[in-house]
């Protein structure tokens, strides 16, 4: 409904989904006869509009009765995904099964939209399975799924072209309330805040009004999904338009070993097989893990007899070998001077640590506010793997470098944030700390490198008194693998520092700060 219609509508009506007692008595007025509600089948509250129009339309009672339990039988028999499927992912799993309780609640008349938390961003890396979960809570709501991404509308054609192939989208479930309305790519409309041409900004409007109409439409769910949060457009992300954030991961080891009891015939792996392979694939995506039964699967066809552990093992090797113990050895050292440079330099103890068999990580806490402390504590500890591996191998690895989520690609940016963005530099002028930094003065990146090179050599420093916690935490990632918040505060509690001077020390002629797996900020949300 318009804007303009709502406004010259009296009262609003909300009516409760048809149940059997309802159907029966619609049946019995229209064929002019009795019909018990016992008569009618199970499920009829889950029934498409569609569905239930056949029904009603049957010429005698007993054929509307005869097809209203043919397609709940059929409805019963189709495979459908819901979140039964999806493992590991308990944020969403929590928020999407409190979801269903509010939309049944909202279908009744007990609950009105506004107060239903409705709209969601999944972020994560690729093939964690934020599409799955879109399709999750359709099928367990048995609602309709629209989905359409960046790339479906922009094959559309010119701007115009492609803002009414996405407009479309959310027509369709606009017109099939209660449904949901899936995003996928966010990350491709860009930010306005970013060197952009007109094409772009526009598009970009055309989305926000676009989620605007959606959130303003009771029984519509928006869910959008993006591999890159921080790519965003800021106005995406605020509340009326994606209220709750979400982090889609890779599967810690609960997670594989759901993954493959639910697939794999019962029984097939003992306790320790399961144990064994859930240190071996932590950290691997659910596609991973589908992969790998297709894999095993393909192999006992191949050898003509049935699926054997020794199949699953075997695919499992190919995904992900096993560690040699000396690797093992270095991630773990690596992930303990991420833990050990946040405790040394004052920061809150992190949410998470995990080592898998081919790399690690560690959740930091993030704040809303960055103070010049804040941020330089922040660049020790994107360093302190890096410098850990200094501490006790004589030299890191690669482990540290690579993409712009590596320690050492985040070290920088936040360096880079520090003297040009944040006030504090050398000058007072603002730059974008997005630019690249090789269009920066050769001034401005030797400050950026001055800043990185002296917060290595404090951390190695600091982590090369303190050898002896940073073996001994490496050694409880290796046996447990996976620390949670209130186990990592048990370990750094142990740890006696002195107030660390979290300030730098001056540089000739001005007020300077200095400033592998990965540390990374853990949010509800994109920083």
């Amino acid at each position: 409904m318009t804007e303009d219609m709502r406004s010259i509508v009296g009262a609003e009506l909300t009516l409760a989904p048809p149940d059997a007692p309802m159907l029966a008595a619609l049946l019995g007025l229209l064929h002019e006869t009795g019909v018990a509600p016992d008569e009618l089948p199970s499920g009829i509250e889950l029934l498409t509009e569609l569905q239930l129009v056949q029904g009603l339309c049957a010429a005698t009672p007993a054929g509307a009765i005869a097809h209203l339990h043919r397609v709940c039988t059929q409805e019963r028999g189709a495979a459908r995904i819901t979140l039964d499927h999806v493992h590991g992912q308990q944020a969403a799993k929590e928020a999407f099964t409190q979801l269903q309780a509010d939309l049944e609640d909202w279908r009744h008349g007990r609950l009105p939209w506004a107060e239903v938390t409705s709209s969601f961003l999944l972020f994560g890396p690729p093939g964690t399975g934020k599409t799955h979960l879109a399709s999750a809570l359709a099928g367990s709501a048995r609602l309709p799924l629209v989905k359409t991404s960046y790339s479906d509308c922009q094959k559309a054609g010119h701007q115009g072209d492609m803002l009414r192939e996405l407009n479309a989208a959310a027509d369709r479930a606009i017109s099939q309330t209660p449904a949901v309305f899936f995003l996928d790519e966010i990350d491709s409309f860009f930010s306005r805040n970013t060197p952009s041409n007109g094409y772009i900004l526009g598009v970009v409007n055309g989305l926000l009004t676009l989620l605007d109409r959606l959130n303003a439409t009771p029984g519509v769910i928006v869910m959008a999904a993006t591999n890159y949060p921080q790519r965003v457009d800021p106005a995406i992300l605020r509340s009326g338009r994606l209220d709750r954030h979400i982090s889609v991961g890779p599967l810690d080891r609960t997670g594989v070993r759901a993954a493959l009891l639910a697939d794999l015939p019962e029984g097939l792996l003992s306790d320790p097989e399961l144990c064994l392979l859930a240190d071996q694939l932590a950290g691997r995506v659910g596609a991973d893990i589908a992969s790998l039964i297709r894999d095993a699967r393909t192999r006992a066809r191949r050898a003509g007899n049935g699926l054997s552990a020794q199949h699953v093992k075997a695919a499992a090797d190919r995904i992900s070998p096993q560690p040699e113990p000396d690797l093992q050895r270095r991630i773990a050292i690596h992930e303990a001077g991420h833990l050990l440079a946040g405790h040394i330099f004052g920061l809150p103890a992190p949410t998470q640590a995990q080592i898998t068999s081919r790399n690690g990580h560690v959740a930091m806490q993030c704040f809303d506010v960055l103070t010049q402390k804040r941020i330089f504590s922040q660049i020790r500890v994107d360093l302190g793997g890096y410098a850990a591996e200094q501490v006790v191998f004589g030299a890191p690895c690669n482990g540290s470098g690579g993409d712009i989520e590596s320690d050492l690609a985040r070290a920088t940016f936040r360096a880079q944030q520090a003297e040009l963005s944040y006030g504090f530099g050398e000058t007072l002028s603002w730059q974008p700390s997005t630019t690249d930094i090789e269009r920066l003065s050769a001034r401005q990146r030797a400050r950026i490198e001055q800043q990185l090179q002296q917060a290595l050599k404090e951390t190695k420093q600091a982590l090369q008194t303190h050898r002896a916690d940073l073996e001994r935490i490496a050694e409880v990632l290796i046996r447990e693998r996976e620390l949670d918040r209130n186990r990592i505060a048990e370990l750094l509690r142990e740890v006696a520092v002195a107030e660390p001077s979290s300030v730098p020390r001056k540089a000739p002629g001005r007020n300077s700060h200095g400033l592998g797996g990965s540390a990374t900020d853990d949010c509800n949300g994109p920083e």
